[in-house]
């Protein structure tokens, strides 16, 4: 995985085209309509309640596990990893 830059953007047909560029080249992204665009936001304990969905990034401790990164969907969307 690398990180990049949306050099360029078409929509035809409900279809976005993306050119997305990086160190050493360039990509081109079709992303459909049906695709979920997500952002992240700080949000509090209250949003991880039953029947949403998780994504937990934990480190390994001495006795278990522990959090570094907790992403909760809202509004019937998924974490998107």
């Amino acid at each position: 995985m690398t990180n990049g830059d949306v050099a360029a953007t078409q929509s035809q047909g409900g279809v976005t085209h993306l050119v997305v560029t990086y160190k050493g080249g360039q990509e081109d992204v079709l992303v459909p309509p049906t695709a979920p665009i997500v952002t992240f936001r700080p949000g509090t304990k209250a949003l991880v309640a039953k029947g949403n969905d998780v994504f937990i990034k934990a480190t390994q401790t001495g006795s278990g596990l522990e959090a570094n990164t907790v992403a909760v969907g809202v509004d019937g969307v998924k974490p998107p990893m």
